[in-house]
């Protein structure tokens, strides 16, 4: 099919497709020119880093030489053997840029500084991805494919104006103003000090206005020690009042290091147990009539009671505990004493008896230290039946001058059992009424 016989709708179509073609092809090989021509910068640049380390130091000057004849030190150059760290890939979020920048312009600085303008530019954008791939490579085919003259990719200045002016937040500058100006201290001295610094740096305040501001935010803590040293914070600068508080926090945390380490140490030692030692709870209150037991330290078994009475003794309270199957108390300190909360068998307490009178040979009863007050509790009155007296004490004998407790039983006594006591003024008065 020869070009003669098509219509110019046809040739139009033809050459519009042959161009989309062509123009895929060509951007191809454009991103391929461009990764080469990244690689071999990196290459060339690591070259000459990989030379300055193994070039030998230059020899020293030969001995007895006057000091006119010796050869001036060559200017600084990046042949270090220390290692940097290169800069993280760069999308365009503008919250990176500020380190991508740092990072960017201190490994050209210390490995870089004699590249050229473009060389460096070709180095920097060889970590751009995504949206910042996607801003520079208009300016890169303007002068690739059209051989025009661009400024951000020839002058390294110009690059990181347009570049910080396109990615660097606008408002930075008053959010940092806002969060400088609520600034408190919450957490350590360090981290206070660094947020301020990195608020203030782009504020352009006076020292006086930083030294103030931050001594302000300052914790109470801080600002009292630093008046007890007699620090004329003042009449000191900026970096000085921060090199101060920085101190104090650090002698502060020592301090408390210190000490917790010394507790630490008390309270092992005292919680190793003794083999002598019963610990019992200090919030155990222990009263009379509590069932208790203790460790016999002889057998090792559990011992039970009952504290049958507290006594006050020159050492404080001691307990008098009576033993189940013993007749005697024994006192025992508290701290050796638990509760017993499953008591067996109670201790049987015996009543106190009164000891039995002793009846004197030519006496028809009891004299009067014969018995003790609690003996008279027990006697009982062949006349009244009543209890606590004798019957020659009887209360119910008429002029007989004693007075006793009596305790009427609540049974009537039998009459048979009842004596007729007649005094001796009724025995006159019959008579009297008899000889009548």
């Amino acid at each position: 099919m020869s070009f003669d016989h098509m219509s110019d709708c046809e040739l139009l179509n033809m050459v519009a497709q042959n161009m989309i073609v062509l123009k895929k092809e060509f951007l191809q090989l454009q991103g391929t020119y461009e990764a080469q021509h990244d690689q071999i910068a990196l290459l060339r640049a690591e070259l000459e880093e990989h030379q300055d380390q193994s070039r030998p130091p230059p020899p020293p000057p030969p001995a007895g030489t006057s000091t006119a004849t010796n050869i001036p030190p060559a200017p600084a150059t990046s042949s270090s053997n220390l290692k940097f760290a290169k800069p993280n890939k760069f999308s365009g979020k503008k919250e990176d840029t500020l380190n991508f920048i740092i990072a960017c312009q201190a490994y050209i600085r210390a490995k870089g500084a004699n590249q050229s303008h473009e060389e460096k530019i070709l180095w920097v954008t060889s970590y751009f991805e995504g949206a910042a791939e996607d801003w520079v490579r208009p300016y890169k085919e303007r002068k690739v494919f059209r051989g025009e003259a661009v400024p951000l990719l020839e002058d390294i200045d110009v690059f990181w104006a347009k570049f910080t002016k396109h990615y660097v937040d606008t408002n930075r500058d008053e959010k940092y103003r806002q969060k400088w100006n609520n600034l408190q201290q919450k957490a350590s001295v360090q981290e206070y000090t660094c947020e301020f610094q990195q608020y203030s740096v782009s504020l352009g305040y006076s020292d006086e206005t930083l030294r103030d501001k931050y001594y302000d935010g300052l914790k109470n803590e801080i600002k009292d020690i630093m008046l007890s040293t007699m620090f004329q914070w003042r009449r000191a600068t900026a970096q000085q009042v921060y090199d101060k508080a920085e101190e104090i926090a650090n002698h502060i945390e020592s301090t408390r290091l210190s000490n917790s380490s010394v507790s630490t140490v008390r309270t092992t030692s005292t919680a190793v147990p003794t083999s002598t030692s019963n610990p019992t709870p200090t919030c155990t209150r222990l009263n009379v009539g509590d069932n208790v037991y203790m460790i016999d330290p002889t057998t090792r078994c559990a011992k039970k009671g009952a504290i049958t009475s507290i006594v006050c003794t020159t050492s404080g309270n001691m307990p008098n505990v009576r033993w189940n199957g013993e007749s005697k108390d024994t006192m025992i300190p508290f701290p050796s004493l638990k509760k017993d909360k499953r008591p067996a068998a109670a201790a049987p307490v015996k009543p106190i008896i009164a000891p039995t009178p002793v009846l004197a040979l030519n006496s028809k009863g009891p004299g009067p230290m014969d018995l003790d007050g609690r003996g008279f509790a027990n006697l009982t009155c062949h006349v009244c039946r009543g209890k606590g007296h004798f019957a020659q004490n009887c209360p119910s004998k008429p002029m007989s001058g004693h007075v006793a407790n009596v305790e009427w039983s609540w049974e009537r006594p039998k009459e048979e059992s009842q004596i007729e006591v007649v005094s001796d003024e009724e025995e006159s008065g019959k008579g009297k009424a008899k000889a009548d």
